[in-house]
């Protein structure tokens, strides 16, 4: 089953690393891309604990054990073990690189170190694949998974927000709410086959939504940026109130992109 990322505004550090299996990745020319590296360290609040007055001890067994005490600063072996661990968490992020985007160990480390990319430069480095955003990422997907061009693909949004969820403005950007505000991204979609028929997977897999994903939506099957009258479009002759009433401009449905959704 073909899988395609597409990149938000950020997939740097952890965004990049969880899109690694990816059989295609597509961001967009701004977004921050890499950052493939580590670090670590500990903050020592020695000082601030005496002058509130939180006094704690601890009893441990072995050089390294309190290691990671915010009560004092690493001892020489300490930073060695923790140089170490960081060592190995960096070797095997390019190793895992190198393997997912078909480049050489040296390669990778060019452009690794924890150094951060726009999308365009990511490309020219052989970090992504395609620049784009949502939308091409579902076509591309649709194409990997050998679907015809000329079937409009069904969308299925995961995981499947309640209608309550839908219509009430988020509190949070942790909620599903909030993808349709261009808040936190979906979880995932997933392409399935010709609309109200084909219910199998088609075998096409979209991870990572990008931050356009409630921002746009389909008219006469071509893509079409919801701008100004974004109440208008999702709304109707209710827009005014919902405006108002501070509800997600996608409308009650909160319609995705592309075709039908389930």
């Amino acid at each position: 089953r073909p899988v395609v990322v597409s990149m938000g505004s950020v997939a740097a550090s952890g965004g990049y690393f969880v899109a690694l299996g990816a059989d295609a990745i597509v961001a967009h020319p701004g977004t921050l891309t890499g950052s493939i590296g580590v670090f670590g360290g500990k903050q020592v609040v020695r000082e601030l604990l005496d002058k509130v007055g939180v006094r704690f001890g601890a009893v441990a067994e072995g050089e390294n054990a309190l290691m990671t005490s915010p009560r004092r600063e690493f001892s020489p072996s300490e930073r060695k073990k923790l140089d170490e661990f960081l060592d190995r968490i960096y070797e095997d992020f390019v190793t895992k690189v190198a393997v997912g985007r078909r480049m050489s160990p040296e390669a990778v480390h060019e452009v690794a170190r924890g150094r951060v990319w726009t999308g365009a430069d990511a490309r020219e480095r052989g970090l992504v694949d395609v620049l784009g955003g949502l939308s091409q990422a579902c076509e591309l997907a649709w194409e990997k998974a050998g679907q015809p061009a000329s079937v409009t693909p069904r969308l299925r949004v995961l995981p499947k927000p309640a209608l309550v969820d839908r219509l009430r403005p988020p509190r949070s950007s942790e909620e599903p709410a909030a993808a349709g505000t261009g808040g936190a991204p979906l979880s995932g979609l997933s392409l399935t086959g010709p609309p109200l028929t084909a219910l199998p997977l088609a075998g096409a897999v979209v991870l990572g939504a990008s931050l356009e994903l409630m921002a746009q939506r389909v008219i006469g099957g071509a893509y079409a940026t919801v701008g100004g009258e974004a109440f208008a479009a999702g709304w109707g002759p209710l827009a005014v109130a919902a405006a108002r009433a501070g509800l997600p401009v996608g409308g009650p449905l909160l319609m995705p992109p592309l075709g039908c959704v389930t």
